[in-house]
């Protein structure tokens, strides 16, 4: 019995190499029907995010019902800023986990990471791929199912996709206006996130002990996150749960919370 239920259906968009496996924590919160992962769009060579994003939003609009809500993990995170001007129907809220919301929450490494990645052979890639999910994981505290998780997530991600989405993090310069679109943007964010720097006044909770892989390591505090939010668009759900009280909540929001 899943512990919560959504009155919409949740779309996520997962990380840079990974795919629905790691949304574990989520199907068991709010069941299986409730959680939709697209698979990957094949990206064309060199293609820059704000035409595949496009493409991906072409793709999958007309797969989607009427109302819903995104969600995008780190680089799905991402992307789906990037596809919110092109999606019809546009979701009644976005919801950003893990992700980045301008530039500065690019670290410089991910320059680096990018100019390996459009360097080495494929088959090296995804060798290193494999072998970097170990370190990845644990850096970022997940436990020895989350190790196993992404070195099975890494097995199955194409080299040629890891490859472009390395190199679209490390270009990205933020996100197009996203204001004019109508749709509430939320964020959730780990203080201490080593991937993509957490900027507090950007993020509307901040899970003091959190890291990047937030979504299943503090998974009850994301997925209230994403539950509360829900319900804010649709108040004829009339469901009443008590938000999870988190002392590290931004200034802002207490401010906007209590107004």
């Amino acid at each position: 019995m899943h512990e919560l239920t959504l009155p919409i259906p949740l779309v996520m968009l997962p990380g840079l190499g990974a795919d629905g496996a790691m949304f574990a924590a989520q199907r068991k919160a709010f069941g299986d029907d409730a959680i939709v992962v697209p698979d990957w769009l094949p990206p064309h060579d060199d293609e820059p995010l704000h035409l595949y994003a496009k493409r991906f939003a072409e793709l999958l609009g007309p797969t989607l019902p009427s109302k819903y809500a995104l969600a995008g993990v780190s680089f799905g995170g991402m992307l789906a800023q990037e596809m919110l001007r092109h999606l019809e129907p546009k979701p009644a809220t976005l919801l950003l986990i893990s992700s980045a919301r301008t530039a500065e929450s690019v670290p410089t490494v991910g320059g680096l990471l990018a100019a390996f990645g459009g360097t080495a052979p494929l088959p090296a890639l995804a060798v290193f791929h494999k072998l970097a999910s170990v370190p990845f994981a644990k850096l970022n505290g997940g436990d020895d199912q989350a190790v196993s998780t992404f070195i099975e997530m890494a097995k199955r991600c194409d080299p040629a996709t890891f490859r472009w989405s390395l190199q679209r993090v490390a270009a990205w310069e933020g996100p197009p206006e996203l204001i004019s679109s109508g749709v509430p943007v939320h964020a959730i964010h780990g203080r201490k996130d080593p991937v993509l720097k957490c900027i507090p006044s950007l993020t509307d909770r901040v899970v003091p002990e959190g890291k990047h892989l937030i979504a299943s390591t503090h998974a009850k505090t994301v997925n209230r996150f994403l539950f509360d939010r829900v319900l804010e668009v649709c108040p004829e759900a009339q469901a009443e749960y008590p938000a999870i009280e988190d002392p590290d909540v931004t200034v802002a929001r207490r401010a906007a919370l209590a107004g």
